[in-house]
This record gives C-alpha cells, sequence and structure tokens, in this order.
C-alpha cells in the first residue's frame, strides 16, 4: 500500500489540473483467451482527500467503464484513517481489448465528486505487471500467459488464476516465509477448511484470513490425505490446529472432525478455493448474533469472471436448487440486501456451534459430499432458526474441483433424491423451478408482505420535503418484517454507506431506477408484489399510465401515498409571492386535477385530518391518515443558558417554502427583533443550502449552519425555534421535531392549522412581520411561558406522533 495521504484541499478552479487522489492498484491481470480477445481485470482502490466520490469511471485510452458504485473498503478506511469516505473507495473493474497495440502502461480516470466537480487524473500500472509476447507478470511472482481457444470466458479466467497462484506458491516454498496465525483461548469464531490438493489455492485461501480484521477466530485445517505440496505447505504455516487423516475422508467427515475440535462460539466452513474482503468475517458474525432465531449465514459467493455464483441459494419442490443471481452482475441492488433464504453453500456457512452439534453435524447420508448444506439449514429451520443471505460476506469462489464432473453430477443426482426422501414434506409447499418462480422463492419469510414503494430519490432524512416520512415508512416496514423493494424515479447519486446509514440493509434498493426504467420493473415484477406503495402525484401518474398499459395477469394493491396535496402550497405561492387571489372555485379546480390521480388507487394515505378530508369529498375510497413518527428527546438545558433563534430546514432553490420563510424573516422579522433587543439575538439556520440568494447575507446576525447529521445540541443550546412557512402543503415535521426536543416554537397560522396547535398553548403564531417578531420577544423574555409551551408541545407530540401509533396504521394499510 502507499503511504498515508496528508490532509489538503484543492480550490475547486484547480482541481481539474491537480490530482488530489491516493489510490493504488493492488492486482492488474492480463488474460488472453485467444489471439483476438484481452482482458485486463484490475482492482484496487482510490481515495480523495477533499470531497466524497460519488461516480467513477476508469480505463485505458478508447476503452472505459462507468462504475454505478464503488466497493466498500473499511480496510482502507481503517489505514488511511484522515482520508474521507476511504471505506467507499475500492473499484474492480474488468476491460476487453481486440488488439494487443491497446495494451498500455496507465489507466485513467474520471471522478465526480459530491460538489459536482469532475476531476480527472491516471494512475501507472506497476512496470512488472504490463507484458506483451504472450507473457503475463503478476502481483505475485511471473509465468507464461495461459493460451486458450476453446472453452467460456470463465473456464479460462480460472485457468489463468490458477496458473497465476501455481506461480506465487513457487515463490513462497522457495522462499523463507511463513504465515502466523493467532490461537486465542477463547475465540469467538473457529474456521474449519478441508483441504484436498491444491495447495496454490490454499496459500491464496490462508493469505486472505490473515487479512481479515473484526473476530477473534482459531483456525483448523483438515489434510484429506492430498498427495501434492500441501503438507509442506502446512509445515511453513503457524498457529491452526492441523488434522492429517491418512485417507480421504472426503468434505462432510472432515468438517464433522473439525467442528468436534472447535472450541469457538460459533464455526465457518470454508473452502480452500475461496479468498475473502477483509471485512467479511465480520460481517457475517455481527449478523449471526443479531437475533437468537438466525441459526446460520451465508454470503456472497463471486466467480473468478466477476459474476455472481450465488446470493442466497434456493430450493424447489423436486429438490433441484440454483444460485440467486447466478451470472449475474454482483453489485446490483437485487444482490446487496439482507434476507433470509433456503440455504447458503458450504462453501462459505457459518452457524452456531452448540446448534451444530445438536443436529449431530452434516448428515453422513449425504457423503462425500453435496447437499449436506441444503439438508442442513433445513433441519435448523424446522428447530426454528433461520439462514440468513449477508451481501458484506464477499467470497470469492475459484470453484475448483478435485473429482470428475460425471462422478460429481452423479453424487449430485444421489443425494437429491436423498433430500427428496427426507424432505418431502418441505418440498411440497415449494415452487417447482423456473426463473420467475427463483424471484418468488429468493426470500424464505413466512407471512412477510412484498412491498415496493416508489419515490423521487433515495429518502434520507436530511433532504427534507417529506423524505423523513417516507424513510420512516420504510424503516417501520422492515422492522415488521417485510419485504421492501425501492424504486427511485431520479437516478441514485448518495454513496452506499451514507444510503445504508438510514436505509435497512434489508432493503432492496433497485440500481436500475430511474422514469426510464419504469416500465422494464413492473413488466418483469407485475405478478411479485403483494402491495405497491406510489408516492407524490407527478409518480402516480406515470405509473398509472405503464400500470394500465401492461398486458396478463397483474397483482398487487395500489396504494397512493399522498404525502401532501401539492395544489395547496402552489396556490399559497401564488397569494404570497405573486399576489393574486383565488376565488373558492378556482382553488377546487386545482386541488380536484391533482387528486384525480388518487381515485383509481385501492387505497389513499393522506397526513392529516385536513387532506384526508379532501380525499372523501373527491370520492376517494379508503382513505387513511398517516403522519409522522418522532420519538420524544427533551433536551434539558435551562431556559437562563439557551441563546438565539433556530430553523431547520434544506433550501435547495428560490421559491420554496423554506427559501421564503428565511429570507421572509431575515429581511422582515429579525430586524424588528434586534430593534428591541439591541441586536444581541443570533439567528441560526441548519439545513443544506444550495440557494445563494444575497438577500440572505445581509444581516450580521445570521449564521448558516449548513447540514448537520444530528440536531440534539442545536435543539439543546436555543432558546426558540421558528417557523415562518407562509405557504406548504401536507404537514412540517419541522415544528414536531422541534417541540419533541422541547424547544418552543413560534410559527404561522398556516401551520399551526395543519398540525392542529393552539396559539398560547403549544405554539406562538403569527402572520405579519410586527405580529411575528412580537411574538419571539414575548417568547424570549418569558420563562414562564416558555415552560409552558415546552411542556404543553411534548404532550401532544407524544399524543399524536408516537412510531407506536405510526407503526400500528401502517399495520391496518396492510391489512
Amino acid at each position: 500500500m502507499t503511504e498515508k495521504p496528508t490532509r489538503g484541499h484543492l480550490p475547486k478552479n484547480e482541481r481539474s489540473s491537480k490530482n488530489p487522489f491516493q489510490g493504488a492498484i493492488e492486482k492488474a491481470t492480463w488474460y488472453r483467451r485467444n489471439y483476438s480477445e484481452i482482458t485486463l481485470k484490475i482492482e484496487g482502490w482510490l481515495v480523495n482527500i477533499d470531497e466524497k466520490i460519488v461516480a467513477l469511471q476508469m480505463g485505458i485510452p478508447g476503452k472505459s467503464l462507468v462504475l454505478a458504485q464503488t466497493i466498500a473498503r473499511p480496510d482502507i478506511a481503517h489505514m488511511l484513517s484522515n482520508a474521507l469516505d476511504a471505506s467507499d473507495a475500492g473499484f474492480r473493474i474488468c476491460l476487453h481489448l481486440n488488439d494487443e497495440s491497446e495494451i498500455t502502461r496507465f489507466v485513467h480516470f474520471h471522478a465526480l465528486l459530491e460538489d459536482g466537480v469532475t476531476v480527472a487524473g491516471a494512475l501507472n500500472l506497476p512496470e512488472n505487471i504490463v507484458r506483451q509476447n504472450e507473457t503475463v507478470s503478476l502481483a505475485q511472482g511471473r509465468g507464461p500467459m495461459p493460451v486458450k481457444t476453446e472453452g467460456t470466458l470463465l473456464e479460462y479466467i480460472t485457468a489463468a488464476h490458477h496458473e497465476r497462484l501455481s506461480v506465487s506458491f513457487r515463490a513462497f516454498i522457495e522462499s523463507r516465509e511463513r504465515i502466523k496465525f493467532e490461537r486465542p483461548d477463547k475465540p469467538v469464531l473457529s474456521i474449519i477448511t478441508p483441504l484436498f490438493n491444491k495447495a496454490e489455492l490454499t496459500l491464496e485461501c490462508l493469505r486472505s484470513l490473515k487479512e481479515s480484521f473484526g473476530v477473534s477466530f482459531e483456525l483448523i485445517l483438515i489434510n484429506n490425505a492430498s498427495s501434492d505440496a500441501t503438507q509442506e505447505l502446512l509445515s511453513r504455516i503457524d498457529g491452526p490446529i492441523i488434522i492429517n487423516n491418512s485417507t480421504n475422508m472426503h468434505f462432510i467427515h472432515a468438517c464433522n472432525q473439525g467442528a468436534e475440535a472447535a472450541r469457538g462460539h460459533s464455526i465457518l466452513f470454508l473452502n480452500n478455493d475461496t479468498t475473502l474482503e477483509k471485512h467479511s468475517l465480520f460481517a457475517a458474525t455481527k449478523l449471526l448474533y443479531s437475533n437468537e432465531d438466525v441459526g446460520a449465514v451465508g454470503g456472497k459467493l463471486v466467480r473468478m469472471d466477476g459474476k455472481l455464483q450465488e446470493a442466497g441459494a434456493i430450493l424447489f419442490s423436486d429438490g433441484s436448487t440454483i444460485g440467486y443471481g447466478v451470472g449475474e452482475n454482483p453489485n446490483d441492488g437485487e444482490y446487496l440486501f439482507r434476507r433470509t433464504v433456503d440455504y447458503c453453500s458450504g462453501a462459505f456457512l457459518l452457524t452456531r456451534k452448540n446448534l451444530f452439534d445438536a443436529c449431530g453435524g452434516f448428515s453422513t447420508k449425504y457423503q462425500p459430499a453435496y447437499y449436506e448444506d441444503v439438508d442442513y439449514c433445513l433441519r435448523i429451520r424446522q428447530m426454528g432458526y433461520r439462514t440468513l443471505y449477508e451481501p458484506e460476506a464477499i467470497v470469492y469462489h475459484a470453484e475448483s474441483s478435485s473429482s470428475n464432473e460425471d462422478s460429481a453430477a452423479r453424487q449430485q443426482r444421489n443425494n437429491r433424491q436423498i433430500l427428496t426422501d427426507n424432505h418431502g414434506g418441505t418440498l411440497e409447499g415449494l415452487l417447482p423451478p423456473s426463473r420467475s418462480n427463483a424471484l418468488l422463492s429468493r426470500s424464505r419469510d413466512p407471512g412477510a408482505k412484498r412491498i415496493l414503494i416508489i419515490e423521487d430519490q433515495i429518502p434520507l432524512r436530511a433532504k427534507g420535503s417529506g423524505f423523513p416520512r417516507s424513510n420512516e415508512i420504510i424503516r417501520s416496514l422492515s422492522a415488521l418484517g417485510h419485504l421492501i423493494t425501492l424504486f427511485t424515479m431520479q437516478s441514485q447519486s448518495e454513496t452506499p454507506r451514507k444510503i445504508r446509514n438510514e436505509i435497512p440493509q434489508t432493503v432492496e434498493i433497485l440500481t436500475s431506477s430511474g422514469q426510464e426504467n419504469l416500465r422494464a420493473m413492473l413488466e418483469e415484477r407485475q405478478n411479485f408484489f403483494d402491495f405497491i406503495l406510489v408516492s407524490r402525484p407527478h409518480n402516480m401518474e406515470l405509473f398509472s399510465q405503464i400500470w394500465c398499459a401492461l398486458e396478463g395477469e397483474k397483482r398487487g394493491t395500489i396504494i397512493y401515498d399522498a404525502e401532501a396535496i401539492y395544489a395547496e402550497r402552489e396556490v399559497g405561492k401564488l397569494q404570497v409571492q405573486n399576489g393574486i387571489t383565488l376565488n373558492d372555485q378556482e382553488v377546487n379546480a386545482i386541488i380536484e386535477k391533482e387528486i384525480e390521480v388518487a381515485r383509481q388507487c385501492d387505497q389513499v394515505i393522506a397526513v392529516s385530518e385536513s387532506e384526508a378530508y379532501r380525499f372523501v369529498q373527491a370520492g376517494c375510497a379508503n382513505v387513511t391518515i398517516l403522519s409522522h413518527a418522532v420519538d420524544l428527546a427533551p433536551t434539558h438545558t435551562p431556559f437562563i443558558d439557551r441563546h438565539g433563534i433556530l430553523f431547520v430546514g434544506p433550501i435547495y432553490e428560490e421559491g420554496t417554502p423554506n427559501e421564503d420563510a428565511v429570507r421572509w424573516f431575515i429581511s422582515e422579522i429579525l430586524p424588528k427583533v434586534q430593534s428591541r433587543n439591541s441586536g444581541n439575538i443570533l439567528f441560526r439556520v441548519a439545513g443544506e443550502r444550495t440557494c445563494c440568494a444575497t438577500s440572505m447575507e445581509t444581516s450580521s446576525n445570521t449564521h448558516f449552519l449548513g447540514p448537520i447529521a444530528d440536531l440534539t445540541d442545536s435543539y439543546a443550546t436555543h432558546r426558540i425555534f421558528v417557523a415562518p412557512i407562509r405557504y406548504s402543503a401536507g404537514i412540517s415535521l419541522k415544528v414536531i421535531d422541534a417541540m419533541a426536543h422541547g424547544l418552543p416554537t413560534v410559527c404561522t397560522s398556516l401551520l399551526a392549522r395543519q398540525l392542529s396547535l393552539r396559539d398560547g398553548h403549544e405554539v406562538l403564531t403569527a402572520d405579519t412581520p410586527e405580529a411575528f417578531a412580537e411574538k419571539c420577544l414575548q417568547l424570549h423574555d418569558s420563562e414562564a411561558l416558555w415552560n409552558t409551551l415546552r411542556s404543553n408541545g411534548l404532550h401532544h407530540v407524544k399524543m399524536q406522533f408516537s412510531k407506536s401509533m405510526f407503526t400500528q396504521n401502517l399495520e391496518h394499510i396492510l391489512r
């Protein structure tokens, strides 16, 4: 690796000419399939010490590949602790060339940063990697490039991989190097790896285990009478428990032998033809102990050509099996979420030791191998335990085999019949094998509803604009055990880590989002979802057009989540900003046009009683109120120690409710407050801000704080919260959140009506600059009034916006 970068920031206008990246190529390998096709596989990491990388394009001159998302690299984050977002810095690409003349010494990149700036640069490949004349020099040793004119690309790449490892193994044996593993007194995990020849694969596997972190483990190696250099390799490995069998006991007996010797609370069965991402052991072990009913955990198995072997596995009614997503892109969203599955491959299978012992280990009925992992996961399911797929446990599998294909296929057929004989009752309840049934069978959660949620963007709380409520809907439905798929109408720009900080790992987030992909997704899954929840009127309109045009059988209850009646906001904006007053008939006509999209839905969700009444009056049936869910978190700083006025909310562009509110407060209200209080009251605005109107910069007593992840300190130090919103729809989360933290509020009467708040009881209200300033001063100067509003506000939030009530309403909607 490279040295740690020093922290530094480049002016934005210099970034295009300077390279602010710190990076390294870990592996760069040329593969030749035949004389006319060459593949360059590059793996490594790239870190920007200034800002996040939200998109990355890499390639060589004339050929490039856009990476939809970066690969989590917590190991790099640990090594480069002062670099921003290093854990999202990994990359892996395969570039295909048609001619040797395209071979180059460097890889170029274009990286899109979070602030929209694009940075270009290049990384030089190590000199000993790029070679011509049909030779290849690899990261660990040199050797001839395998040349194949027949076979699949996977077969070719696997052969090239084995050749590389053979070169590496010879170099290791010729050196004095030793590999040492700790043998802890009380290991959390016992890793059991049966060995039968393939010493070069074993060495690579052990090296990857050596780099793993986060879990205390012991290593148990069972040598099944290998006839190659395996014994020589074992003589150079310090620390593991080694069991040498005089004959080949095969996989099942070897695993059971290892389990008997294991001292860990959990055991991991791991093939010797695998390598692990450094964080895989930690991710799998953490999931195993996340709940008492988790009995086993499997990982994401990736083939040597970079495609999926398995993202959890599926069992069909005839006893046949398939790895979910086999042959697909492992970074697609449908393979990046956690779920309960039928079983996971024994190539990487983690389980509780006491549970494995209680089952008597792998059944010897399946000796020498095949279907023992399926049988085990079915048996623990009968005992009330689940098998989970963990997408963060990434396992690269060479899929080598020491037996011939005919023998293996014959053994699989025999063991499949044994499984059918032993688990016929379970198989009867499963679906027959087919592509569509694979989708239906990928998650094994009895009673769970499959729910599609269509939103504008990934609903992160800091975005405001109704996204905090969408976020809570997703989190609550996931907590109830339902299977959630999120489709966004706009392309995603957030990093995977940022998304998963707020969206549960159990939620499927489709990477093929965007309006242009909506039809294809609905066609593929038109019989898959039990409920389809569409948020916002423009999304509902497009969805309805596509859904009605689909041919064939469709299923699913269609729910329109209004989030707000946007027409009411637009009517208010016309009146406030343009001085246009509409009569009741004109207002109703505008609102009626928006509500029209809801009439064809099975259910409608409104956020308030007033908006629910609008839908009922318009003829919509089955209207339910689902407001916000807020936890009480009152701060305890006394009145006398608090200072200043706080506003919270993003300001994205001019004319939005938040922008209008802040500009109105700064220009019309704050000067009146300052003139009455000797200019000593500061006004602070927390939230993302992309609008830079100069009218907001005129007061020295105004501070823009930017986005704040945790607002607790802000709520604890300020004396007043203000919400001078002059036009809006739905209900204001910012006011609810302030009251939940015990910070009294001055707001407009519009917000008070929407939230059923009373002036002088839960809040103070005003609609003119003079009155608003007066109310701010009253609250600022009266501790008795402040305490009254605080107490009443907390009570209101508890009674109207509790999470238990929110969850109950969601459960009612899904009946």
